[in-house]
């Protein structure tokens, strides 16, 4: 008798081929190696049939925990049937009372959403990021409103609105005079109920025409008493508000259009190139498809060895042939030229980003590539405009030159009114008193001034009786409260007191250039780029700071105001006004 653990020792020290006594090859089948082992006596054979049958399961595979667990061969392909797949023990339940195939198609579905669960789950996947929620607060919170008071002396308060106008500089607001008196508390704010008449909202940042009617008094409001949503505060504790225009009324809402993306001309050559390929490829396939069909009239139909049992015309087949020809010759799309470019386009904003000439030591900053899709329209442009002020200039005003007969103060000690008035020397010359002893010499310095590529500006001024101001008074608050064409009124109410004027003299402001300015314009013009620079300066002043910057040559032709029609042709224009 030989027990288990023999029968298990012989298995492991015999069951092993040996290639003298039993050649096989790899083509041949376990079935076949049994068939061809030598006769063995009977005692050996037990311990063969045993191992055998231990060996059973192994050919058929595992499938659980254990070695002698048999596959579950529930899964049946059968040819040519379709509907096969559809009998009720082939259903399993998706969902409540339905029931679904368990045989998949042949499609694949990569998609991480579908309509329903789109919005649910792209949200909770874009606010498990906590500075998501943040800012989707902080928008929640801002701020189109009136300003009331804030912490600042006559309830002034510093706002930045480079996300507005892109300007950096700190520019202020200031609340009405009764509203800074009355509304500095807590308690006074939940106890305000002033009405606020204005504007619908609309998309002008630098305009707002409203009135305030609280406690049975009109006072007008204008932009410089608006905190627009988008600006910042700065310098200042707290302020306190009245909102007017919220969400899409806001102004910079207003402002914001549709974003248009911007293709470059490789991008458009790229769309062209795949077109014209695809186009290719298209007639390439129904070119085959045309021969396919011909050879299937001429010779498929009547060859018996490639007949496939289904009885198609000629005609369909070559259909069918047209879109196994489209897979074929996919490859002739070049999908990889997309990535391809995109990769280079990756490498040159890195070159971008280490360029020194392009690094300011002074700030710390160097040159940052924000995206990759315009890279080569760098070498592609030929006009550049511009704005004088803070981008050719520094925008630091130096107080240099003026030019003032005495030391004036827009009330005198015997109680006297006088307007004061700057501006332009073109606008102020119009509202000039005919006589004026200081205009020439006042014209000579100015010319004299724009020839130093200073700013100049006009001074002058006009006594004023009481009784004529009282009236004009009376005339601005009417117009300043007006909710429609409020503008109009007031420049119609300026009209009228800004007249007569006496020179006073003239002030010269240094606005000086950006640091290698010069070199830059010039290296743009030599690239064939025209650069057009806009400015409000004194003519004069434009013309010297054209030259300074190297913008005007004398090679360059000057044109002044109508002049620029009468030119077909130029290559450079620089106009000032």
């Amino acid at each position: 008798m030989i027990s288990e653990r023999d029968s298990e020792t012989t298995f492991d020290e015999d069951s092993q081929p040996n290639d003298e006594v039993m050649p096989y090859s790899d083509d041949e089948t376990e079935d076949e190696l049994d068939s061809r082992q030598p006769t063995i006596e009977p005692g050996q054979n037990q311990i063969n049939r045993s191992t055998k049958e231990s060996r059973e399961p192994l050919k058929k595979g595992r499938t659980g925990n254990g070695p002698s667990e048999s596959v579950d061969c529930s899964w049946q392909v059968k040819a040519n049937d379709p509907h096969f797949y559809e009998q009720p023990e082939f259903k399993r339940t998706t969902f409540l009372c339905f029931k679904k195939s368990k045989y998949a198609g042949n499609a694949i579905k990569t998609y991480k959403y579908n309509p329903i669960t789109f919005l649910p789950l792209n949200l909770f996947e874009q606010f498990k990021r906590a500075a998501n929620f943040y800012f989707l607060v902080l928008l929640i919170l801002q701020a189109d409103t009136l300003l009331l008071s804030s912490s600042e002396p006559n309830s002034l308060c510093y706002v930045e609105t480079a996300e507005l106008d892109g300007e950096t500089n700190l520019k202020f607001k200031m609340a009405l005079e009764v509203t800074h008196r009355c509304l500095q508390e807590e308690s006074a704010m939940a106890n305000f109920d002033g009405l606020i008449e204005c504007e619908e909202p609309n998309n002008r940042l630098d305009k707002f025409a409203g009135t305030l009617f609280w406690r049975n008094m009109s006072y007008p409001l204008d932009a410089d008493k608006i905190l627009l949503r988008g600006c910042k505060i700065r310098n200042t504790d707290f302020c306190h508000g009245m909102v007017i225009f919220a969400g899409g009324d806001t102004k910079i809402m207003k402002n914001s259009g549709k974003t248009r993306f911007k293709r470059t001309k490789i991008d458009s050559l790229m769309n062209y190139m795949v077109y014209t390929i695809f186009l290719v490829l298209i007639l390439l396939s129904a070119g085959l498809a045309i021969g396919h069909t011909y050879w299937e009239q001429q010779i498929g139909n009547s060859s018996w060895y490639l007949y496939d049992a289904q009885d198609l015309s000629p005609s369909y087949r070559g259909f069918l042939n047209f879109w196994g020809y489209i897979i074929v010759l996919n490859t002739m799309v070049p999908i990889s030229l997309y990535v391809s470019v995109e990769v280079i386009r990756l490498g040159q904003s890195y070159f971008i980003n280490w360029d020194l000439q392009m690094y300011y030591p002074e700030k710390d900053t160097a040159a940052k590539a924000r995206t990759t899709t315009l890279n080569e329209q760098l070498g592609q442009i030929h006009y550049i405009f511009s704005d004088k002020t803070g981008t050719l200039t520094q925008n630091i005003m130096t107080f240099k030159k003026c030019c003032i007969n005495g030391q004036r103060y827009v009330r005198e000690s015997g109680g006297n009114i006088r307007l004061y008035c700057k501006g332009a020397d073109t606008v102020i010359y119009e509202r000039l008193h005919p006589r004026n002893l200081k205009r020439e010499a006042t014209e000579e310095a100015l010319d004299i001034f724009a020839s130093e590529t200073l700013r100049t500006l006009c001074l002058c001024y006009r006594d004023i009786s009481h009784n004529e101001f009282e009236a004009w008074n009376k005339k601005l608050v009417e117009a300043s409260v007006a909710t429609t064409n409020r503008d109009e009124a007031l420049d119609k109410v300026y009209e009228e007191i800004e007249k007569n004027l006496i020179l006073l003299g003239a002030t010269a402001i240094e606005d000086k250039l950006q640091d290698g300015v010069p070199e830059t314009i010039s290296r743009l013009s030599k690239a064939d780029i025209k650069i057009w620079v806009l400015t409000g300066d004194k003519k004069e002043t434009a013309e010297n700071i054209g030259f300074s910057c190297e913008l005007l040559t004398d090679e360059t032709t000057i044109c002044y105001g109508e002049d620029i029609r009468q030119v077909k042709s130029t290559k450079d224009f620089f106009c000032g006004y």
